[in-house]
């Protein structure tokens, strides 16, 4: 196994004339990460909702979210959640492909 300098002389070679484009290139794989760790983090209540509406009006969860919004109707909650989700992950598809081609 090579020691990190080395590989970070590797990784700079490759790079060339871009290497000004290095930190760029770096924050968009952070924001791509960060949209992955959003979606799967609203999986989990989504499924919630779904699966079992009763418990989950019970859960802290919706109290929360009440508190912050005010009165919500669980249907609108289940559209709105579905649709974050479905946001979420076709904008991290999207920055995948525009990364890869970049």
């Amino acid at each position: 196994m090579e020691n990190s300098p080395g590989q970070v002389r590797k990784l700079l070679f490759m790079l060339r004339n871009s290497k000004r484009r290095l930190p760029l290139l770096t924050l968009y794989f952070i924001m791509s990460s960060l949209l992955d760790v959003i979606g799967l983090a609203l999986i989990l209540p989504f499924v919630s909702i779904v699966s079992d509406p009763q418990k989950f009006q019970e859960s802290g969860f919706f109290a929360w979210v009440t508190s912050m919004f005010g009165s919500v109707d669980l249907q609108s909650l289940i559209n709105i959640l579905g649709g974050l989700l479905v946001f979420i992950f076709l904008a991290k598809v999207l920055t995948s492909i525009w990364l890869n081609y970049r």
